[in-house]
């Protein structure tokens, strides 16, 4: 993550969301957000360039990058705590995955609707999505106003001290990598919007650990979610409530600017009877 700002700074100073995207063949390959100060942008366009060029799926042919200053008011936040699943596949881990959001009270119907858009390719064309499927849990009907497009959550980010907090408790739980932070950032937004839960697996074909997550129970990690090799995936909202507040909910994930100051204590990985003795005593 990139060093933007520290737990001090003073949060007058002007903010800028720096946002790449990457496709190939019309197919989105890649994509980063950042919130920072303006000395910090030369160095990281040429980080998220890289990082763009090197991607597991293929060499992109377009590359687009957007710098905005931040006007609104930036919301500060604390993590969600992070838990892993220790399971025995990708089976096992789909099977426990789809227990984990029927605890959310989403429809079996719903659930299996989002497995099966994001493991064809959510887009009308089979193809991945930039953004995010957002579902009705009750009906399992797709919510999201560009079906191409979906939901793409954007200005999020963490601060510096808070980034270097969450380093440490990464390696005390025994769990590394940029890929790490960078859904906790999103998925605790994600969160605070009134999102039920969060389903997410990665279009990378060497990358197989997917996650669900929610206020309820954290940021959930589930290895071999996919079958190594898979380039499908994507990330599904599910969302409870009247239609009519989808676009208050939609303009939240992709205007407001976040930022996370506080880390929260996370978990070691664990067997799935583990977790679930563990929420059930914390719900008591």
């Amino acid at each position: 993550m990139v060093k933007s700002f520290n737990d001090n700074y003073n949060r007058n100073q002007t903010a800028f969301s720096l946002r790449m995207r990457a496709s190939m063949d019309g197919m989105h390959i890649s994509g980063a957000e950042r919130i920072l100060s303006e000395d910090k942008l030369p160095s990281e366009l040429v980080s998220l360039f890289n990082r763009a060029i090197n991607h597991g799926i293929g060499t992109p042919d377009e590359i687009y990058f957007s710098v905005e200053e931040i006007k609104e008011d930036i919301l500060f936040a604390g993590s969600l705590p992070i838990s892993t699943i220790l399971t025995e596949g990708s089976e096992d881990s789909r099977r426990k995955t789809k227990e984990l959001l029927k605890l959310h009270n989403i429809s079996e119907k719903t659930i299996s609707k989002a497995f099966n858009d994001i493991s064809k390719g959510a887009s009308p064309d089979s193809k991945n999505m930039r953004g995010a499927i957002v579902i009705d849990i009750d009906t399992g009907e797709r919510l999201e106003p560009d079906p191409y497009r979906g939901v793409r959550v954007s200005r999020m980010d963490i601060c510096e001290e808070a980034e270097d907090t969450l380093s440490i408790e990464m390696k005390r739980i025994d769990t590394e990598g940029l890929r790490v932070k960078e859904a906790l950032i999103l998925a605790t937004k994600v969160s605070m919007a009134g999102t039920v839960a969060e389903l997410c697996w990665s279009d990378n074909p060497d990358y197989t650990t997917g996650y669900v997550a929610s206020k309820r129970y954290g940021y959930v990690r589930f290895p071999d979610l996919k079958k190594k090799g898979d380039i499908k995936g994507g990330r599904a909202f599910f969302f409870k409530g009247q239609v009519s507040d989808i676009y208050s909910y939609i303009n939240f994930l992709q205007k407001r600017p976040v930022l996370i100051e506080r880390v929260t204590q996370g978990f070691r990985p664990c067997t799935w009877e583990e977790f679930l003795s563990r929420t059930r005593r914390d719900e008591i």
